[in-house]
C-alpha cells in the first residue's frame, strides 16, 4: 500500500492523505473506477468536454488518483474560487494594481491547469506575461475577456461534476 497526497477539505490549500493499492508484480498504483450514469466516466466526460474548454487528459488523471466525491468537491472549490478570483482581477485592474492582478492571474493560471481548464490557463497565463512586462493595453483588454473564457470551462465542470452538500 501507498500514502497518496490530495487535496480534499475547505480549502484547496489543505491536503488528506489516501491509501492507494498497488500492484505488487510491479509496483505501479491501480486507478479507481469511477461510474456515473451507468457509464465509465472515462467514457462520459472525453464525449461530454468541447476540446477547447478542458483537457479530458487532466480530468482522467484526477479521477484515477481521488475518490469521484473528493473530486466533485475539489471542482466545486475551484469554481467557487475561480469565481472570486475574477472579480479580484476586475478590481485589480480598475485600481492599476498591477502586482495584485498578476499574483490572481498567477494563481488562477495554476489553478485552472490542475483542473483541465487550458484555455483559462492559457489565458490566465497571457495576462500574468502582460503584468510582468507592464503592457496595460493588453491587460485591460485580457482582463475585460478572462470571464467569457472562464464561463464555458466552469459551466462544462459544473454540469460533469455535480456536487451537493448533502
Amino acid at each position: 500500500m501507498e500514502r497518496k497526497a490530495f487535496k480534499d477539505s475547505q480549502s484547496t490549500e489543505q491536503y488528506s492523505t489516501q491509501i492507494i493499492p498497488t500492484n505488487k508484480s510491479n509496483n505501479t498504483i491501480l486507478p479507481k473506477v469511477h461510474t456515473r450514469g451507468g457509464h465509465n466516466a472515462t467514457t462520459a466526460t472525453a464525449a461530454s468536454f468541447k476540446d477547447e474548454d478542458l483537457d479530458v487528459e487532466t480530468l482522467h488523471q484526477l479521477e484515477s488518483e481521488i475518490s469521484l466525491i473528493a473530486l466533485k468537491r475539489l471542482i466545486n472549490l475551484f469554481i467557487e474560487e475561480t469565481k472570486t478570483r475574477l472579480n479580484n482581477i476586475t478590481c485589480a485592474q480598475a485600481e492599476g494594481d498591477w502586482q495584485r492582478l498578476r499574483r490572481e492571474a498567477h494563481t488562477l493560471k495554476s489553478a485552472a491547469g490542475a483542473f483541465g481548464a487550458k484555455r483559462l490557463q492559457e489565458h490566465a497565463q497571457r495576462l500574468d506575461q502582460c503584468c510582468m512586462n507592464g503592457d496595460s493595453d493588453k491587460i485591460q483588454g485580457l482582463t475585460k475577456s478572462i470571464g467569457s473564457v472562464a464561463t464555458p470551462a466552469l459551466e462544462a465542470l459544473a454540469r460533469e461534476y455535480p456536487f451537493s452538500q448533502s
